[in-house]
């Protein structure tokens, strides 16, 4: 009530949702310290909201990949598997796979990013029937890499001499679960 505020079922559609969203789009631009320093010159939430406005464009982007998403993945059926790599200054593979994986629940959802001399990795799987973790970790195996994380999620990366070899386990091992 004090800051006039609805409930909202969806917290990503309150005013307080979107700045948060918005924080993330920052950060995804290494302007974090920036962007609280524009949400601490602000005297009201209408007032933040429009000095974030610059970091809209992250959005733009993540909508992008995601409306083009089927037609740009490589799709794998026999693996239940998409691979999509981006191509974007922005750290965004995260949030983009948690968003894919949301529609498209029953697939494994890979979501790549070339940073320096690396190929990092973002999986997913929103349906539980195949433990990321387990996926990532095997198809890292012996090459120079790392990755880890939950049945549902989990992320690494692989230097690029590897890659080629990660990818070709990670189809295969994805089919084999």
């Amino acid at each position: 009530e004090k800051y006039n505020l609805k409930q909202e079922k969806n917290i990503y559609d309150t005013k307080i949702g979107l700045i948060t969203e918005l924080i993330f789009f920052a950060e995804a631009l290494n302007e974090s310290e920036e962007c609280f320093n524009l949400i601490l010159k602000s005297r009201t939430i209408e007032e933040a909201l429009i000095s974030l406005n610059k970091y809209h464009k992250v959005k733009v982007e993540i909508d992008n990949y995601k409306e083009k998403f089927q037609e740009q993945a490589e799709d794998y059926p026999q693996s239940n598997l998409f691979i999509l790599e981006i191509h974007t200054p922005s750290k965004i593979k995260s949030y983009l796979s948690n968003l894919v994986s949301q529609k498209h629940p029953h697939k494994n959802i890979i979501i790549l990013q070339k940073i320096e001399n690396e190929m990092t990795i973002s999986a997913r799987r929103s349906d539980g029937k195949q433990n990321m973790d387990q996926l990532l970790k095997e198809s890292l195996k012996e090459l120079q890499g790392n990755g880890g994380g939950h049945l549902p999620a989990a992320g690494g990366s692989v230097i690029m001499k590897d890659f080629p070899k990660f990818k070709e386990r990670l189809i295969k091992i994805a089919k084999d679960m």
